[in-house]
């Protein structure tokens, strides 16, 4: 929805933003905007697992690989305006789109690849295919950072044009992502781009982290999955509170998890019940101030 394409333009944004203001442009990136919690404070320590994440990224970036599961065509189902999909059905619309925004939708799903190598080789482009014939869900599997040269040769495609090459301020990466329609659930969008463009393929990890039902299988964990062998640089708040009580098996100790998205789901950790009820005391004294009360129910 609209709402979704708002926070990938947002997300976006804030790269370009790092782009112009940042120099030498940084090397990586984070793309999110999900409660955070550090996981485990107490790495944060030289020598800690905090001071690992660089090379935990870059280690990434040398494997080329991205966790992904199948996504179940039973496990649940959703309507839209008396449409009924599955989860299936809707990541791989979503996984459609994204194809789309990178200029390769109909090239790898409706030419199925033909005339060969344009505008991709045959292999990254059978490597889409199965992508989106196996709705291998890759969402928030990890840490969703990104490579700030190849975010810049995506820019570059969606804007057609070069901020590099503009000597004007107006000309900028801020200025060119004011011009691009972002699609949602936009690091599935990059990582499509990787595939393409720059060698990576998608691992199907399904065997240890379970059938997703539509959201990733680190969203919404099933019982029994295992992701040690994976060692992600982050988890949501279900996964820590699912491996806490035993339902899912133990992180890895030797490259723990660095932060907690989703912190709102799950095991309060932040005194987040006192925090929503000092908000809402300070809102409505706000709204109180000028004579407005129509929210009292709701506060």
């Amino acid at each position: 929805g609209p709402n979704q394409v708002m926070a990938a333009y947002k997300k976006w944004y804030g790269l370009a933003y790092m782009m112009d203001e940042m120099k030498p442009t940084p090397k990586y990136g984070i793309i999110a905007d999900s409660e955070l919690l550090i996981y485990d404070s107490s790495t944060c320590h030289p020598g800690g697992a905090w001071s690992r994440l660089l090379d935990r990224i870059e280690q990434n970036e040398k494997t080329k690989r991205i966790h992904a599961s199948r996504v179940s065509s039973t496990a649940t189902t959703y309507s839209f305006g008396g449409e009924t999909k599955s989860g299936k059905d809707y990541d791989q619309s979503l996984i459609s789109q994204n194809l789309n925004f990178i200029g390769l939708e109909s090239y790898v799903l409706h030419q199925k690849c033909q005339p060969a190598n344009d505008p991709i080789p045959a292999a990254p482009c059978k490597e889409l295919q199965r992508v989106y014939e196996q709705a291998l869900w890759s969402w928030w599997t990890d840490l969703p950072y990104v490579n700030m040269n190849v975010a810049k040769q995506m820019f570059k495609f969606a804007g057609k044009r070069d901020p590099d090459a503009g000597k004007d301020e107006k000309d900028g990466w801020q200025a060119l992502a004011k011009e691009i329609r972002f699609e949602r659930f936009e690091h599935v969008g990059y990582q499509l781009w990787c595939v393409a463009y720059h060698g990576w393929r998608f691992e199907d990890v399904t065997a240890f982290a379970g059938l997703a039902k539509w959201g990733s299988y680190m969203e919404d964990p099933s019982e029994g999955a295992d992701f040690a062998m994976f060692s992600p640089m982050w988890v949501s708040g279900q996964a820590a509170e699912r491996e806490e009580a035993g339902k899912i098996a133990r992180f890895s100790r030797d490259q723990p998890p660095l932060i907690l998205f989703h912190a709102d789901q799950g095991k309060d950790r932040s005194r987040r019940g006192e925090t929503r009820k000092e908000f809402a005391a300070v809102l409505s004294i706000l709204l109180h101030s000028v004579s407005r009360h129509e929210y009292d129910d709701l506060l």
